[in-house]
């Protein structure tokens, strides 16, 4: 279970990081993972092989899987990028044990939408943590077959719409997508046209006159976007 709110003056127990808590400190485990996450966005080598080694510490551990998620639910809600960071160093290492960890952080529910326009909602970062769980359960099933039945059950779920395209497309990467094609209800079967190429397999046609529009085109929907919102939008004040 995750706790969002901090304990207050009536003793209740909560597992969430209360101001001055350094989780990272509580165990030579926990340090270590705070190793990884400092040098998960080095650009230098040097950095680069000192995250390299640390998961590989990480991995020879029974018990780096259970840190992480204990972690996970220990550090602030509102730190979106300490939790996507954990999120991701778990699919680096994470054996079967991590998989429904990863499953059920996906299908969380998110947070109510903003009611005004704003450049970046609490929503926006839940859906980013949600997808970083899809693609850290994609590492691991890369590593352990017996995983990738996982994302059935993903899809299965019906997550929101950008969850469930992640999951989507996971599943058809590892070869499952005729099981996926009878767990999709008709109208979201246009997900199974979504592939991944590399930017230089893309192309523009530069002699090209008309403005239809080719290959599949996902249903219109309420919801024009799938992915949080990155660029500023005016605010409606009341």
């Amino acid at each position: 279970m995750v706790c969002e709110k901090p304990s207050g003056q009536n003793g209740s127990d909560n597992a969430a990081a209360q101001p001055g808590d350094r989780p990272f400190d509580s165990t030579a485990l926990a340090w270590l993972v705070g190793e990884g996450i400092r040098h998960l966005h080095s650009s230098d080598k040097e950095g680069e092989l000192a995250f390299q080694r640390v998961v590989e510490l990480l991995s020879h551990s029974r018990s780096s899987v259970k840190t992480v998620i204990e972690l996970s639910h220990r550090v602030a809600r509102e730190d979106v990028s300490l939790r996507w960071s954990l999120i991701h160093l778990l699919g680096e290492f994470g054996d079967e044990s991590s998989a429904e960890f990863l499953r059920q952080t996906a299908i969380e529910q998110l947070p109510a939408e903003e009611k005004r326009q704003v450049c970046e909602s609490p929503r926006d970062g839940e859906v980013l943590i949600r997808t970083a769980a899809v693609q850290s359960l994609v590492r691991v099933a890369s590593r352990h077959p017996a995983v990738q039945e996982m994302f059935l059950h993903l899809v299965a779920d019906r997550p929101v719409r950008a969850v469930l395209i992640e999951a989507v497309k996971a599943a058809i990467e590892l070869g499952l997508r005729d099981k996926v094609a009878q767990l999709l209800p008709e109208q979201d079967k246009w997900m199974l046209e979504i592939k991944r190429v590399r930017v230089q397999e893309i192309a523009a046609d530069p002699e090209r006159k008309d403005s239809g529009e080719r290959g599949f085109t996902p249903p219109k929907s309420k919801c024009s976007t799938t992915t949080p919102v990155i660029s500023c939008c005016s605010r409606t004040e009341k």
